[in-house]
């Protein structure tokens, strides 16, 4: 098939192109020239299709299945994910600015080097999902399950995590001025060399966390708990404990 037919049964819809899906059962890729803009496939059955490269500026995939879907180096600022099944998804390098993928489901997906600057991921599963390298200032991660994630070297400038699930998740050498944290679960995480300057701790469980070489100074941490954590050379300057 074309790329324009596949441009012609998107644009007719998710109910369409599901049942030309159930009667063709395509795993095609899209050509990287392609537009799919603001285009509404809510709840639309695309596991395994191959985005990668493609503009997808503002489209819907509300509760869409995209186990397996190919996005790396995608456009899809603005794009409405929430809610949608995105299990082992490669969004690697794709921009993901302003986005929405609240209650998203992204077990195992590789988020490599993502843009995800400004989007909304409030209580999305991010279960063992790779963010290394990820953009995610000014980010709100409220109530995300970031169990086992991998976050090293992510820039999480002014981002909100507070009462993400983040036990056992690797931070280190990530970058979090000013980020929220308050509530969050950081149990044995790896925090080592995170820079977590003026940073919001309060209430943070921190109990076997690794926070060797963490910069501390200037953060909140009353009422965070701290029991066997690991604090090997913790700069903490102005830090407020009490």
């Amino acid at each position: 098939m074309k790329t324009s037919e596949y441009a012609e049964i998107f644009t007719a819809g998710a109910e369409a192109w599901n049942r030309w899906r159930e009667s063709t059962g395509p795993r095609d890729c899209w050509e990287r020239d392609e537009e799919l803009l603001a285009v509404d496939l809510t709840e639309a059955v695309l596991g395994g299709i191959d985005f990668s490269g493609v503009d997808l500026e503002g489209v819907t995939f509300r509760g869409a299945f995209l186990s397996r879907a190919l996005f790396r180096g995608a456009v899809l600022r603005g794009s409405d994910l929430s809610e949608a099944y995105l299990k082992k998804a490669d969004l690697r390098e794709a921009d993901l600015s302003g986005s929405c993928l609240d209650e998203a489901y992204l077990g195992r997906a590789l988020l490599y080097s993502v843009q995800l600057r400004g989007a909304s991921l409030k209580d999305a599963n991010l279960r063992v999902a790779d963010l290394r390298h990820a953009d995610c200032r000014d980010a709100n991660f409220e109530g995300a399950f970031l169990k086992e994630a991998d976050l090293r070297h992510a820039q999480l400038d002014d981002a909100s995590l507070h009462g993400a699930k983040l036990a056992h998740a690797r931070l280190g050498g990530a970058v979090a001025h000013r980020s929220d944290f308050s509530h969050a679960d950081f149990r044995r995480a790896d925090l080592a060399d995170v820079d977590l300057r003026s940073c919001n701790l309060r209430n943070a469980d921190l109990r076997g966390a690794r926070l060797d070489g963490a910069n501390l100074e200037g953060a909140d941490l009353r009422q965070a708990h701290l029991e066997t954590a690991i604090l090997n050379k913790v700069q903490t300057a102005g830090a407020r404990w009490t």
